[in-house]
């Protein structure tokens, strides 16, 4: 992909993600295995105020306080990247949907999807006893209850949106987190929310 190709890739991906949430899709996790390809995608909420939904946090005020600060778009909290496929990072990692199936999962690669249960209020679960690894520790898991509860608030305050992208994936999310600056995204995120962070590195403990 020359300069010309990637600019206009990254001002069509701009401008599809600059938009009210109403104009972002519903979440159905029956669409878990329809995007079987590479890409880019971004998670919008309805109100920042529904984190409050299961309890209610100081650190709900400092959240809610980045997000009127700092984003180009309030209602835009995340933008990721695959190197896999939307079907896997998106749906059944960040969307919480490998648990769909009842199944108890020791860990996944998911920093949205843990980061967004420990801002709900929800604490790490441990199936294996009080020794954990540093993996482990750093790739937590919820309870099955617990993720049930995230999912079923997930489809009632997220959207989404998610495109196929070939080349130059990693630095077209870089640059529209650089443009964005979601909540929710640390790296390459200036300032990134310390209190998510908070959060989420208490439940790694």
């Amino acid at each position: 992909m020359n300069n010309i190709e990637y600019q206009e890739k990254y001002e069509k991906l701009f401008n599809e993600i600059n938009c009210d949430h109403s104009e972002y899709s519903d979440i159905s996790y029956d669409d878990i295995n329809i995007a079987n390809y590479r890409g880019i995608y971004a998670i919008s909420i309805d109100d920042p105020k529904s984190f409050e939904e299961f309890v209610v946090m100081d650190e709900h005020q400092f959240i809610r306080n980045h997000i009127n600060k700092y984003p180009l778009r309030k209602n835009l909290i995340y933008i990721g990247e695959t190197s896999d496929s939307i079907s896997q990072r998106l749906f059944k990692d960040e969307l919480g949907g490998c648990y769909i199936n009842g199944k108890e999962k020791k860990s996944h690669r998911a920093t949205f999807y843990r980061k967004l249960g420990s801002v709900l209020g929800f604490k790490s679960y441990n199936p294996e006893g009080p020794q954990l690894s540093e993996s482990q520790k750093r790739n937590f898991v919820f309870s099955l209850p617990d993720n049930s509860m995230i999912r079923d608030w997930i489809i009632n305050h997220l959207r989404i949106k998610y495109f196929n992208v070939n080349q130059g994936v990693t630095d077209l999310q870089n640059k529209l987190i650089r443009e964005f600056r979601p909540t929710f995204n640390g790296t390459h995120n200036k300032p990134k929310c310390r209190t998510i962070t908070d959060l989420h590195t208490i439940n790694k403990q």
